[in-house]
């Protein structure tokens, strides 16, 4: 039986005892074994070169060349070599998400409830 703690009152007290610690302990070591390096340490460690990013971005050289060229897209220069890290590159794309309708519904939906509260207070 799977028991949310965070729903149990404050006053609950609980008992435990040594073997369920026991195989709470192995479980935890198991998990940690498995676990190499955080997500975002993995793929910021995938330094890209400009064909790659190009490729990985899914744009023609030319259209590279502009965004770097306006400073849209993060890169270093070493050189005459650009470089890019992979995380970053996604983290450009996903900052230009556009909102669904769904998203725009919820945000006024809190703006006119919000809009309500301060209209009451003042």
């Amino acid at each position: 039986m799977k028991i949310n703690i965070e729903q149990l009152p404050r006053w609950v007290k609980l008992e435990v005892s040594k073997e369920d610690l026991l195989v709470f302990a192995e479980k935890l070591q198991k998990i940690s074994e498995k676990e190499e390096l955080p997500e975002e340490a993995t793929e910021k460690d995938e330094l890209l070169n400009f064909e790659e990013m190009c490729e990985f971005l899914g744009i023609a050289k030319s259209t590279g060349y502009q965004r770097i060229g306006r400073g849209e897209i993060p890169h270093f220069k070493k050189g005459r070599r650009l470089y890019f890290w992979k995380l970053e590159l996604v983290k450009w794309v996903e900052s230009g998400r556009r909102k669904t309708k769904e998203d725009l519904g919820k945000i006024a939906e809190k703006y006119l409830a919000d809009y309500k509260i301060r209209q009451k207070r003042g």
